[in-house]
């Protein structure tokens, strides 16, 4: 439907625009139709939307391999040709948390901070890759591991900068 207009007329009170009903009439039909459309938007997007997006929006560089899966559950960034330089700037707007895979074995390192929050490294390993213990920077990391980066006590917005080291 085209939004529907109320025709005010030429003048105040002179009879020749739409009347009470039909006003409210189209002022009912626009708001429906408003209310329809504004039910299709989702109140959050599903994990793999986000991961498409994200995933279509990085580009690979000389030495950088870029793979987001087909089931949607993982993006991984990783330097392929052994010793390549990767950096990270996760930025937060809230406490939160990202996770850095090392398809090689890698040494990350904190190069700063800016913003305000507080951040805190975790790591695993290849054969407990869902177990985590804390760590502090540089984390080395086993080819097939994790390292988890939590910000909390976030203001407004916090960034990391990461950088591979080793």
């Amino acid at each position: 439907m085209a939004q529907q207009t109320i025709n005010l007329g030429a003048g105040p009170n002179d009879n020749t625009g739409d009347d009470l009903r039909t006003g409210g009439d189209k002022i009912n039909d626009n708001f429906t139709e408003l209310y329809a459309e504004v039910a299709t938007i989702p109140d959050a997007y599903t994990d793999e939307q986000v991961r498409d997006v994200i995933g279509t929006a990085l580009i690979e560089g000389s030495g950088i391999e870029i793979t987001v899966n087909d089931g949607g559950d993982t993006i991984t960034i990783s330097a392929t040709g052994g010793g390549g330089s990767l950096e990270w700037v996760p930025n937060f707007t809230a406490d939160g948390e990202v996770r850095i895979y090392a398809s090689e074995a890698m040494t990350i390192t904190q190069q700063g901070t800016s913003g305000t929050g507080s951040v805190a490294y975790e790591k695993s390993t290849a054969a407990a890759p869902a177990t985590f213990s804390g760590t502090s920077s540089p984390a080395t990391l086993e080819a097939g591991a994790w390292l988890k980066v939590t910000a909390s006590a976030v203001a407004t917005l916090f960034a990391v900068a990461l950088k591979r080291t080793a």
